[in-house]
């Protein structure tokens, strides 16, 4: 019995301490609480008791404001401390905020009444039906219930679920319109918080606002481009400066690093971190410097601290970190590197090889070259960035322009039409000093740059990252809809724009799947996504996913010419034919070939492509029994450096040919 009291007793106690602390906390909260203003943000006639109870029980958390000078969310979105400890805002105020000096924000409810707030409910609900109802016959509803995957009455039902909460989560309204798009054009509609539909419906259409991102709608979005100096500090915001390591430190790193290596060095330098972004080019550096580190080189992998989408302006040496057997060294001053390239100068081979210089100096390289006694230089041709800044000779980062003439009135039209004269004159200034080999991974890569004729290039030698060559026959899945596949970075230059549009098009057909290969947060409406991580170590993870899901076609619609396509090459190793067109460059060249896909004239051709019944006897053909395409991996730039010196020539290659069936395994011939 003594217990049970003392029990009671204890509970009691406990009570009193809880009612007596949450008292002394309602009193200090009490000349900081408007009662009235509280009461006006509920718009029922719901009356409480005790307004500042419920304030510190419950109302903060619902985020109701006690004073119109004070706001709950605004306060702990201020000050994470308080959030993080899940405090009451307004109690933490009148307790420690307010002798901190902390900032407290006003409501922004405070212009409302109780009345107003309810009259203004009931206002914004009836806007939204008028809303609603002003865009429902435009809604394609079959489209926003297959994209949104929830179902609809009708389509003012729909239309009022965009108004409210789709167009937040980016949800399109139509095939042809792109929620996410016309946000993206139009900041000023973004910054003013209008549901982007709604505003193209009443106004954007009449104004010729672009209402989607097409791949053939260029003249409109040449007209938005941004400008170079926009696109620099963009880039730069993403990567702060650095500030380098001590001259002598960053040699001594570096030293340490290669120091066990044999007697050769090769310095690479590249646009980017390559073990941390995934690219053509920078799985060509990570593989080659696999190689080097297995054949005991010492490879120096140079990438700019702060990648630019230009060269580094003159006079301005970038800082940069240097990448050794996959280990990640600096920020460096180029002084470290030249101290390391006299230390070695004269006790091993040294080359230097230029993968990228989006972001490098043409002039450090010069004075590494010096420093190194390097007397030849091996540039690779990935791209076409020793024509111009615009690396995919893309005018405005939109169109292909084949790079004009640097005084050409479409030059000075193209936001890099000011940067490509000194970009020009940097680049031939560093071939014309130190002689220069240009390696290219294609036939196509090579006859775009020796076109121009007048970029001093030593000799031009082609060097396929990869050979192809057939194997044992194989037999894909027959049954199932045609699987048509994008893979990759989804950018507009590699042609997903004209893959989204073509699953758009074909959205709800049940003959056919749209499927995108890559990034795990990538969404589409009507594309499932599959994601997939290439790397140096998981090589054929892109090949073992298309081959899971069982693709027919993938499509490369390339708005460049490609020197180059991995994908091209992994699609087919995988057994999918190819889509493309005539001026993709390295991937049209692989399909003529290999006989491995379909090059259309236009999108024309490719939409009567995919019409039910031609789609499905091209499906039957691709699925016929054929020998497995296998691919062998060069050696990359040791395939130019352990090779004799050749004379100055653009190697001829031979005619394209089909190739002939056979169970064994044979060379087609190198990749270009």
């Amino acid at each position: 019995m003594q217990t049970l009291v003392a029990l009671g007793r204890g509970f009691l106690n406990r009570v009193i301490h809880r009612s007596s602390r949450q008292a002394g906390e309602l009193e200090r909260m009490r000349p900081d609480f408007d009662p009235d203003f509280y009461l006006a943000q509920f718009s029922d006639d719901d009356l409480l008791s005790d307004p500042l109870a419920h304030y510190l029980r419950t109302g903060w958390q619902d985020g109701l404001d006690p004073h119109p000078d004070f706001s709950t969310n605004g306060y702990l979105d201020m000050h994470l401390d308080v959030a993080d400890a899940g405090m009451n805002p307004l109690l933490h105020y009148v307790n420690f905020g307010r002798d901190e000096g902390r900032e407290v924000p006003p409501s922004t409810v405070s212009h409302l009444s109780r009345q107003a707030r309810a009259t203004a409910a009931i206002n914004s609900a009836q806007q939204l039906d008028r809303d609603a109802k002003e865009i429902a016959d435009e809604i394609d509803l079959a489209f926003y219930t297959a994209t949104s995957g929830r179902t609809f009455d009708d389509p003012v039902s729909a239309a009022r679920h965009y108004l409210q909460i789709g167009w937040e989560q980016g949800l399109d309204p139509t095939a042809t319109f792109s929620t996410r798009a016309y946000l993206s054009h139009y900041p000023d509609i973004a910054d003013a918080n209008i549901p982007p539909f709604l505003h193209y419906i009443r106004a954007g259409r009449n104004e010729g606002r672009l209402a989607q991102d097409r791949a053939d709608d260029v003249a409109r979005i040449l007209a938005a481009s941004p400008t170079l100096e926009s696109v620099e500090n963009d880039w730069l915001f993403a990567h702060p400066e650095q500030v380098p390591l001590q001259r002598e430190l960053g040699a001594q790193q570096l030293l340490a690093a290669v120091e066990a290596t044999s007697e050769r060095l090769v310095f690479a330098f590249t646009h980017d971190d390559f073990l941390k972004i995934r690219g053509g080019i920078q799985l060509c550096v990570g593989k080659e410097m696999q190689q080097a580190t297995e054949r005991g080189i010492g490879y120096i992998a140079l990438h700019p601290a702060r990648p630019r989408p230009r060269l580094a302006p003159l006079g301005e040496s970038p800082i940069l970190y240097a990448t050794i057997a996959g280990n990640r060294i600096g920020p460096l001053h180029i002084d470290s590197l030249l101290d390391v390239a006299r230390r070695f100068r004269d006790s091993r081979k040294i080359d230097i090889v230029l993968h990228a210089l989006l972001g490098h100096s043409p002039e450090d390289v010069a004075a590494l070259s010096k420093s190194a006694g390097v007397t030849r230089l091996n540039a690779w041709l990935h791209d076409q960035f020793f024509l111009c800044p615009s690396y995919a000779l893309q005018s405005n980062l939109v169109r292909q322009c084949g790079a004009p003439d640097p005084g050409s009135t479409a030059c000075r039209m193209c936001l890099f039409g000011d940067e490509r004269h000194e970009h020009l004159s940097r680049l031939k200034a560093l071939l014309q000093l130190i002689p220069t080999v240009a390696i290219a991974p294609s036939k196509a890569a090579a006859d775009i740059v020796f076109a121009k004729g007048d970029l001093p290039f030593e000799r031009f030698e082609i060097a396929p990252h990869a050979h192809l060559s057939e194997g044992p026959f194989t037999a894909p899945a027959k049954s199932g809809p045609t699987t048509i596949a994008f893979i990759g970075a989804p950018k507009r230059h590699k042609g997903y724009a004209t893959f989204r549009d073509i699953a758009r098009r074909n959205l709800g057909r049940n003959d056919v799947r749209f499927l995108y290969f890559g990034s795990a947060k990538h969404i589409e409406p009507g594309v499932q996504t599959i994601p997939v991580d290439v790397t140096a170590e998981t090589p054929t993870a892109m090949i073992n996913a298309l081959q899971r899901e069982n693709v027919d076609f993938v499509v490369h619609w390339a708005q460049f010419v490609e020197t180059y396509s991995f994908a091209t090459v992994e699609a087919m190793q995988a057994g999918a034919h190819v889509i493309t067109h005539p001026e993709s460059g390295n991937v049209a060249a692989l399909v003529r070939e290999t006989g491995r896909g379909h090059i259309l004239a236009d999108a024309a051709d490719l939409d009567t492509f995919l019409e039910r019944k031609a789609l499905a006897k091209a499906t039957r053909q691709r699925r016929k029994k054929q020998p497995a395409l296998l691919a062998a991996p060069s050696t990359l730039s040791f395939s130019v450096l352990d090779a004799p010196s050749k004379p100055t020539t653009l190697p001829k290659l031979p005619k394209n040919g089909a190739t002939k069936k056979s169970a064994q395994s044979r060379k087609v011939r190198a990749v270009s």
